[in-house]
């Protein structure tokens, strides 16, 4: 019996010491799978904390690649601007100088076509009073080939034998010399305003 006693002690011994070695090797399981989790809890969190830096230094490149292109855009506008400026008072500049130009054109047509008027009355004047200080101004409408429409005395000389007779040497004289240019024309031969001086019409 004794010896029935001591394999049954050492037959509990042997399961204890097995239970006990099960337990310790399931707590170094879970232990290691505890620090198994932990390492990856970990690592996933640095993952993360190296995506979300990588995010912001990427959206802080891309708003200083932004604001690099705006300025440079706000630049080029400005640049475009100036230059527009610059052209658009260069072209009014060359607009004003064809404009004199063609103002003083104008100015010499009309005066030489005006001479031409005084030319064609004063070979058909004739008067033979004895004032010597006269002057007659006439409105005349005229037709675009120089016929006259109608003849408006707007300014006498105080003696009406030379008004009459001024009037008469422009109806004669017809048809009158008038610019070819519509604008010209319409502008300051529709109607004529002329003046005529006894001085002139004798000499």
């Amino acid at each position: 019996r004794r010896q029935k006693q001591l394999a049954d002690q050492k037959k509990r011994d042997e399961e204890k010491k097995k239970r006990d070695e099960e337990r310790r090797q399931k707590q170094l399981a879970d232990q290691k799978k505890r620090d198994e989790e932990k390492k990856k809890r970990d690592e996933e969190r640095r993952q993360k904390q190296l995506a979300d830096q990588k995010k912001r230094d990427e959206e802080r490149r891309q708003k200083q690649l932004a604001e690099q292109e705006r300025k440079r855009l706000m630049e080029e506008l400005e640049r475009d601007l100036a230059n527009a400026d610059a052209n658009a008072k260069r072209e009014q500049a060359e607009l004003e100088q064809r404009r004199a130009s063609s103002r003083a054109n104008d100015a010499t047509e009309i005066e030489r076509i005006k001479s031409q008027i005084r030319d064609k009355v004063k070979r058909k004047w004739a008067w033979s009073g004895d004032n010597t200080k006269l002057e007659v101004k006439y409105r005349i409408n005229l037709s675009t080939n120089g016929d006259i429409l109608d003849l408006q005395k707007i300014g006498a000389s105080g003696d009406s034998s030379f008004d009459v007779s001024v009037s008469q040497a422009i109806r004669l004289a017809k048809p009158l010399p008038v610019p070819k240019d519509e604008l010209l024309f319409r502008e300051n031969f529709d109607p004529l305003i002329i003046r005529f001086t006894l001085d002139e019409l004798r000499n």
